[in-house]
């Protein structure tokens, strides 16, 4: 079969798989009637469902979602479930069931960014992952487990990277990415300066409490970390490359008001201070 053909593929994955990579178990597509209803829990899968025509619906966590056309599904089955077909419809679906090393912490990334419904601005590349995964399963070569991994972490990474929630929710996520932006170029340009988790939502033109949740939501930390990090990142190109600049002045040019700061900070993200990881690079 082919992404456009209906069917399914299974495949037992090795040991290696099971403990190193992210594995399919289960790909396939099919149109189902109006009848069609699942209703799991305790199924070891997360599940990948990507709609191409048609409508279905999703039970999950005490809310319903509507599943529409270009529209992923992206849920651990392991978690009480319903997915369906909504009355008087033909629901067209492709899936991937896959498992592996990482599943539940990228999933867990993708939910808390977008729930477990995603648009896909991009509806083909699920299609083209889909195939590949196909033709690799079916090519049954010697790197089959590694190429499939491979394409699984690339959609889970594309829809982290590029889905949005809902049709209505779409431009409210792109202005409040193109305001992230404006912040993070600020930040990155301005680090070594006094900046304020204010200063960046201005630049960011948002509300302070609405920047630092958006922030948390896109990074994944804090902007106050993230500039510690920045900070850190470019003292450790400066202890790299000026080697004759001391510390108390490496400190001094990233923006930390202490060498003594700069020094606990830095041993926190490292594990070793600034001198001990200039002598272990050089």
């Amino acid at each position: 079969m082919d992404s456009t053909d209906y069917g399914m593929l299974v495949y037992t994955p090795s040991q290696l798989a099971r403990s190193t990579f992210l594995y399919v178990q289960h790909i396939g597509r099919w149109k189902y009637d109006d009848d069609y209803v699942i209703t799991r829990e305790g199924f070891e899968s997360y599940l990948f469902q990507y709609t191409f025509s048609g409508r279905g619906y999703l039970k999950h966590e005490d809310r319903e979602y509507e599943l529409l056309a270009d529209s992923v599904l992206l849920i651990d089955c392991r978690k009480y479930h319903e997915y369906g077909t909504l009355s008087n419809e033909q629901w067209d679906v492709g899936w991937v069931h896959f498992d592996g090393n990482g599943s539940a912490s990228y999933m867990q990334a993708i939910h808390d960014k977008y729930g477990p419904v995603i648009r896909l601005p991009v509806p083909h590349r699920f299609i083209q992952h889909q195939q590949s995964l196909i033709e690799i399963i079916r090519g049954n070569g010697v790197n089959l487990e590694a190429e499939a991994a491979l394409h699984i972490f690339q959609l889970l990474m594309e829809v982290f990277t590029a889905g949005t929630t809902s049709p209505s929710g779409d431009g409210i996520l792109v202005r409040q990415r193109d305001g992230l932006e404006k912040a993070l170029q600020y930040l990155q340009i301005r680090y070594a300066e006094p900046i304020s988790v204010d200063d960046l939502a201005r630049e960011a033109n948002m509300s302070k409490s609405h920047f630092t949740r958006a922030f948390k939501l896109w990074t994944g930390c804090s902007p106050i970390e993230y500039l510690i990090r920045q900070r850190i990142t470019m003292s450790k190109s400066l202890l790299l490359r000026e080697r004759t600049k001391s510390i108390e002045r490496i400190a001094e040019l990233v923006g930390f008001e202490s060498v003594s700061h700069y020094i606990v900070t830095f041993k926190k993200y490292e594990n070793r201070t600034p001198l001990q990881y200039r002598k272990m690079w050089l």
